[in-house]
């Protein structure tokens, strides 16, 4: 997992509950997470 912080005035990401956490509270339109490419439906 990349340590991002999404440069969403959010704080580092650090696990991958964080990180789907912060891609569904910004405005992201994709994350990817290991294997996997999460996107907004």
């Amino acid at each position: 997992m990349l340590n991002t912080s999404y440069n969403d005035r959010e704080p580092i990401v650090e696990t991958p509950a964080h990180a789907l956490a912060t891609f569904q509270a910004c405005d992201l339109d994709a994350a990817c997470l290991g294997d996997y490419l999460v996107q907004r439906a």
